[in-house]
């Protein structure tokens, strides 16, 4: 019995591998997750999304406020996610705000979580210096940025699909 157990155990302790980037920065929601590049699927009732009154190609959706609370990423508290979903249930891209984390050590986290090592690019404006962290997979981006030097922000992550080529809204085909 204790053989038995030792061997269930030795399967069970292993880490878990790696998914791709887009599994591994989903943020899980009530009733499902939302990945870049993946359905939307039964997650989209958490989601507010506005009507365009131009196109019907790309939708701006939001994470409902009440489903913040009780969504992660990471394993970390978000407080707020913007995306855009494309007219056939995939998300495009988004942006997730968390709660209650310094950059710097989510910095560290994700370096040990997410696979690979991130490209940096450093970029500028009158008040700031930041520094973007870049993990990409071929089919998924995220970032990270950082102020290296000037007031510190919010601590948003950006999660993206590098799919292409998809299809216009056929009411949004050229004529």
């Amino acid at each position: 019995m204790l053989r038995a157990a030792a061997v269930l155990c030795l399967f069970a302790c292993l880490p878990a591998s790696a998914g791709t980037l887009a599994e591994e920065a989903a943020v899980s929601v009530a009733g499902g997750k939302i990945a870049a590049g993946a359905p939307v699927g039964s997650a989209r009732e958490q989601l507010d999304c506005s009507a365009s009154k131009v196109q019907s190609t790309i939708s701006r959706c939001a994470l409902k406020p009440a489903s913040a609370p009780f969504s992660r990423i990471l394993g970390r508290a978000v407080a707020a996610v913007t995306l855009n979903l494309h007219f056939q249930g995939d998300v495009v891209n988004m942006s997730v705000e968390l709660s209650g984390v310094a950059p710097d050590a989510l910095l560290g986290e994700l370096k040990s979580q997410l696979t690979g090592e991130p490209r940096v690019e450093y970029w500028a404006d009158d008040e700031h210096l930041f520094a973007s962290y870049i993990w990409v997979d071929g089919k998924t981006e995220v970032e990270l940025t950082l102020a290296v030097k000037g007031p510190a922000g919010k601590t948003i992550l950006y999660v993206s699909s590098l799919a292409g080529n998809r299809p216009p809204n056929p009411a949004d085909a050229p004529k």
